[in-house]
């Protein structure tokens, strides 16, 4: 029953926060479009308008899919307060994900037509190098031979003992125990194609590499159920995809400002820093810096501190999390 209060608590503390920070702002706003300066014009245009409803509607329905969520987690509770309470954990980490990729979906959207039609105040103007704003996901940060230390490494399981005791005799205990291996596999030959963005490809494969070891770990030396062991590994899958999640969508942004042609040199009152939905600006040597949509202080995420502590943050919660499934199975 305290698992379940605890949940309720969470439910409506979380969605208070999100109304406050994605969803109220736009009734509020003057002068802006989703934190973004526009002109009388720019903001009395069919298209603007249109992007604001959608966005509000969107929201709406990320509302209605988190409260379900919390539904579905009080009734595992009933049943295993485990499970309710890794399902609240999951809740909490994409209902994140989920709200900020709308409101970075829309905002970037109402930049990009306000760049396209100059709703621009003329006191405001300054000249900005759009591209040199672009691309921040797009660089390939590692060289194709470190994924030969990640694709073997997991293969030394078979020379363990109690591997081949294991896998003696039993073809089920064979497929359970191959199937990672696969994966990891399909993963090799995506990489080396090149149909997907590399980075991604090779931070999923760490991450599907460490839940494999933990999944042998289980299975050879814990001595827990086949089953138990699977349900570790695919949900550390689980978590390592909602982590992946921001790089997703800087992809995405990357991919979708690249179809569109910039100026070298334009106008701007400096959404060109807010294009991926906060803020960077490397020549800025704060650390804090206003919101342009809602109240509070955002991050400069170019800032070395910004990154440092956005990193160590993340770790907490992600190792946090997955130590906590480990636990738990």
């Amino acid at each position: 029953m305290m698992v379940i209060l605890a949940m309720l608590l969470s439910g409506v503390l979380t969605s208070t926060f999100f109304y406050k920070m994605f969803y109220e702002p736009t009734h509020m706003e003057r002068n802006t479009a989703l934190g973004v300066m526009v002109t009388e014009e720019g903001r009395e245009n069919a298209e603007t308008r249109e992007a604001i409803r959608h966005y509000r509607s969107m929201q709406r329905g990320a509302f209605l899919a988190s409260g379900s969520l919390l539904f579905l987690g009080i009734i595992c509770a009933l049943f295993s307060a485990r499970m309710g309470i890794l399902l609240e954990i999951f809740r909490l980490l994409l209902t994140w994900e989920t709200f900020f990729y709308m409101y970075q979906k829309y905002q970037r959207k109402i930049i990009c037509l306000k760049y396209e039609n100059q709703w621009l105040e003329d006191t405001a103007k300054h000249m900005c190098y759009m591209k040199a704003h672009m691309n921040v996901y797009r660089r390939e940060l590692f060289n194709d031979l470190a994924f030969v230390p990640l694709f073997l490494l997991p293969f030394r399981a078979f020379f363990y003992p109690e591997a081949r005791e294991y896998l003696q005799g039993n073809l089920i205990h064979g497929f359970i125990f191959i199937l990672p291996f696969m994966i990891l596999l399909a993963l090799l030959g995506v990489y080396y194609k090149g149909a997907v963005n590399r980075n991604l490809v090779f931070f999923f494969s760490c991450i599907e590499a460490a839940a494999m070891w933990i999944f042998q770990w289980k299975l050879l030396f814990c001595k827990v159920g086949a089953v138990q062991a699977f349900a570790v590994y695919v949900l550390l899958l689980i978590l390592g995809m909602i982590m992946l999640l921001p790089y997703m969508r800087g992809i995405i942004t990357d991919r979708e400002l690249a179809q569109r042609e910039f100026p070298e040199r334009m106008p701007s009152d400096g959404e060109e820093l807010w294009l991926y939905g906060y803020y960077r600006n490397k020549k800025d040597k704060a650390l804090w810096v206003k919101k342009k949509f809602g109240t509070g202080i955002s991050f400069n995420h170019a800032h070395p501190k910004a990154r440092l502590l956005m990193a160590l943050a993340q770790a907490m919660v992600y190792l946090g999390t997955a130590v906590l499934i480990v636990m738990l199975f």
